[in-house]
């Protein structure tokens, strides 16, 4: 299958800067960079994971957490747990490709289904720590809370000392 060509979307200046040429050239370091690293050259493979993948789990395991305080602002708790289990499916699928990617990369060895099995663990164990996580997570923000509270306290107590000694 030949690769697609660049065509500029109309903008005359395009040509002037030779885009299809950089194209060319970048095509040809990144299959010089693939071939001296054994990378795949398979069309549609993609090797490594996805950061912008990632970011994208890590907003759902946000929303599926904190249902509501980082889910949707028409979220209602008679809808949250539903909400909770979309949120939590979608991310859990999404970070099983990804560590499938990223299992497949590091081993280099062994087969599909090994990486499969190991990935489907590694995100099935993750997925039976989110409760625990989310406790560990509101005790922290609670003792973030009272620790300011207390500093704010304290500050109170030695400005008054101060206007006091004056």
């Amino acid at each position: 299958m030949a690769a697609q060509q660049y065509t500029s979307a109309g903008n005359s200046q395009a040509t002037a800067f030779d885009v299809q040429g950089i194209v060319d050239a970048l095509h040809g370091a990144r299959q010089d960079w693939r071939l001296s690293q054994n990378r795949s050259s398979e069309p549609g493979g993609r090797e490594f994971p996805s950061r912008d993948a990632l970011a994208a789990i890590v907003d759902l395991l946000k929303g599926a957490l904190f249902p509501m305080r980082l889910g949707p602002v028409d979220l209602r708790q008679e809808s949250e747990d539903f909400y909770v289990g979309y949120t939590l499916d979608a991310a859990l699928h999404a970070l099983l490709a990804q560590t499938r990617l990223e299992l497949r990369l590091a081993s280099h060895v062994g087969s599909a289904d090994k990486v499969q099995a190991r990935a489907y663990e590694a995100t099935a164990q993750f997925a039976r720590a989110l409760p625990e996580i989310r406790r560990l997570l509101d005790s922290d923000v609670l003792a973030a809370f009272k620790a300011i509270r207390q500093r704010a306290v304290w500050t109170k107590c030695c400005c008054a000392t101060r206007a006091f000694r004056r």
